[in-house]
């Protein structure tokens, strides 16, 4: 038998699978789920106004304790992603209709300018020891990663390819497309980071078949509010390690490197993910 999660049991159902007990997120405030859409949708486009208006809105939602409170737990999002969206990311075709979401925010000791040239550091994988293969081009062959940081171009293109243990379930490898876009804004330089999957991932369990149909991303990185969080709970860690692929280990390694007092990463996703017992 598959079970097709819905919109709010997708994530409940990931808590039960890794054990992390049946309470799930709060679903997210429509303004915020609003913010996460524009930052996704807005990622590559040429006129940064949007966006821009976009980051000064989040970092005025920020700096209310009690918003800060509730995003540094974890929420989770509607399906606000559109197909024509999706559709445009490559080509390939897609669909969101059946994507739901889950966002939370981490804190980092460090400045973005740091976080940027740690991201997009050619040996990148060198930070990820746990993961069993990390490997990451960038578009075009022979792009200079660090003109990011440097500040001789704004945006980065590169493909991915992930095998790591998946929640300590099982092992599972994904392929993604990754981007980086620094902003330069009135509160200080944004990073953000948007990914998306090539290709569904399945898990390598003999018991359960977890398969990820569509997953996309968008990462904000932002000086303001950082002194002011938290951890992130590590049952939102657990889980997101899940998400991103390399389960407990790979969040609880990158909360060591990004999680501190100063900047924020506010972080979204959005899957299209079904789970089955295997006979």
């Amino acid at each position: 038998m598959t079970i097709h999660f819905s919109r709010t049991s997708l994530f409940t159902g990931i808590f039960l699978v890794l054990g992390l007990g049946c309470a799930e997120p709060p679903s997210a405030p429509e303004q915020y789920q609003e913010l996460m859409t524009v930052f996704f949708e807005e990622m590559d486009a040429e006129d940064p106004s949007a966006l821009n208006e976009a980051v000064l809105e989040l970092d005025e939602w920020l700096a209310d304790s009690a918003n800060l409170g509730t995003t540094l737990e974890g929420f989770l999002l509607g399906g606000t992603l559109s197909d024509s969206v999706v559709n445009a990311l490559d080509s390939k075709e897609r669909s969101a209709s059946n994507v739901v979401g889950m966002s939370f925010t981490v804190k980092s000791p460090h400045h973005v300018e740091d976080l940027t040239k740690t991201l997009a550091w050619v040996d990148f994988s060198e930070a990820l020891p746990h993961l069993e293969l990390y490997e990451r081009k960038f578009i075009p062959e022979g792009t200079d990663p660090t003109c990011l940081n440097k500040g001789t171009c704004d945006f980065l293109e590169a493909e991915t390819r992930v095998r790591s243990n998946w929640g300590g379930l099982g092992m599972m490898e994904t392929r993604e497309r990754v981007q980086f876009r620094m902003l330069r804004t009135d509160i200080g330089p944004v990073l953000l980071h948007r990914t998306w999957m090539l290709e569904k991932a399945k898990l390598d369990n003999a018991v359960l078949d977890v398969t990820i149909r569509e997953s996309f991303k968008i990462g904000i990185n932002l000086l303001t509010g950082g002194a002011d969080g938290a951890g992130l709970p590590s049952g939102i860690a657990r889980v997101a390690g899940g998400l991103n692929g390399g389960g407990a280990g790979e969040m609880e390694a990158l909360e060591q490197l990004l999680c501190g007092a100063g900047t924020l990463r506010v972080e979204a996703r959005w899957m299209n993910a079904t789970f089955s017992a295997l006979s």
